[in-house]
């Protein structure tokens, strides 16, 4: 009676082991496509290639951080110097710079006339002229401002403003008035009427 029981559980055990082995055996490898449980190997790597792809996007804002800071720093190292001219000479000065001019200031009905493209880049403007149009214009920043030869009418930032003097063409030379330029160009403008001076404070 014991020797045929304890065959029974013998012969049990060896059926239970195989099933268990068989269903081991039967189970997708740890971390593998068919494995429907997230194991620790898994996390891991989900967490660096996570990590990874925001560590290049971090790489990337240092460069462009970088690159705006070279070019702030390079804007505020840019010095603006006060500009000095007298009627009838051509010879100006930029801060302590000598400058010679293509045609001397003048005065015209109270109005002084200077080369528009003097004026422009002395006050760091980028300047243009359109032949066909006769006009110029200069950029700074947020203003732009436009002339044409002859005309009063002037536009600023897209507004008709009216000028006192227009802008002329003489020995080749295209003048405009210096003090309408200047201040809607952000300067101060100082006359000197004992040494006919005008200084341009940017």
């Amino acid at each position: 009676m014991n020797i045929k029981r304890f065959f029974i559980i013998s012969l049990a055990v060896i059926i239970l082991g195989y099933a268990v082995g068989s269903a081991v055996a039967d189970q997708p490898l740890p971390g593998s496509d068919a494995d429907p449980i997230v194991t620790k190997s898994y996390v891991d790597n989900y967490i660096n290639s996570a990590i990874s792809g925001l560590q290049q996007e971090i790489d990337k804002l240092k460069v462009q951080v970088a690159e705006l800071e070279e070019k702030v720093k390079g804007q505020k190292s840019v010095k603006k110097e006060t500009i000095t001219l007298r009627i009838g000479s051509k010879t100006a000065f930029v801060g302590e710079k000598e400058v010679q001019l293509d045609a001397a200031p003048y005065l015209h009905n109270g109005t002084t006339m200077l080369p528009f493209a003097f004026i422009g880049e002395a006050l760091g403007a980028k300047v243009g002229w359109v032949g066909e149009a006769k006009t110029v214009s200069f950029e700074s920043g947020q203003n732009r401002i436009e002339l044409q030869i002859g005309s009063k009418a002037a536009l600023v930032n897209g507004t008709i403003v009216e000028l006192d003097a227009p802008p002329v063409i003489k020995s080749n030379r295209t003048l405009v008035p210096l003090r309408f330029v200047s201040e809607n160009l952000g300067a101060k403008v100082e006359w000197v009427k004992e040494t006919k001076t005008i200084k341009i404070t940017p």
